[in-house]
């Protein structure tokens, strides 16, 4: 897996879309994996962090315009999380966080149900449980599908095109 990445991040360093999709990942996939190391305190700087109350959840709905759960965020009453669970027909919150966290962000069903049994979440799925949440999940945030769309189409382009603005 390491390597693969390797491949993926080499390729798109040289502007290489064919060899990036060659080594089987996403454009995505290579931006996302990238993101961490191009942040960097300024000389005599730090940088300090902090965890907001489901952030990941509110910033992905924010920028996909999915406002049927960014008015979930905003009444303090209701928990996303709980909501999430409720539509894959559950009461459990864990299982409604991985489904947030995870496929918020793309997440396929074998890398979902591995996901969800890992701490803290300890949420066990079949592999036909997993597909049905992730095609259930995705029909119920159509916008964030399609922000992911969008942001994978700009990778492509902007790679086929250097220089210029997507």
């Amino acid at each position: 897996e390491k390597a693969r990445l390797k491949l993926a991040f080499a390729a798109a360093l040289r502007g290489d879309l064919d060899g990036l999709l060659a080594s089987g990942c996403r454009p995505l996939e290579v931006l996302s994996g990238s993101l961490r190391s191009m942040i960097a305190a300024a000389p005599g700087c730090e940088i300090l962090g902090a965890d907001f109350s489901a952030i990941e959840a509110r910033v992905l709905a924010w920028l996909a315009g999915q406002q049927d759960v960014l008015d979930i965020l905003a009444d303090p009453a209701r928990d996303i999380y709980v909501e999430d669970a409720k539509g894959a027909g559950s009461s459990n919150r864990q299982l409604g966080k991985v489904l947030r966290l995870g496929l918020g962000y793309g997440m396929g069903p074998i890398k979902f149900a591995s996901t969800a049994r890992l701490d803290p979440y300890r949420v066990t799925l079949s592999l036909q449980e997993a597909r049905r949440l992730v095609l259930g999940w995705r029909k119920l945030n159509p916008a964030i599908v399609q922000l992911w769309r969008d942001v994978e189409d700009g990778c492509r382009n902007a790679m086929q095109a250097p220089g210029t603005v997507f």
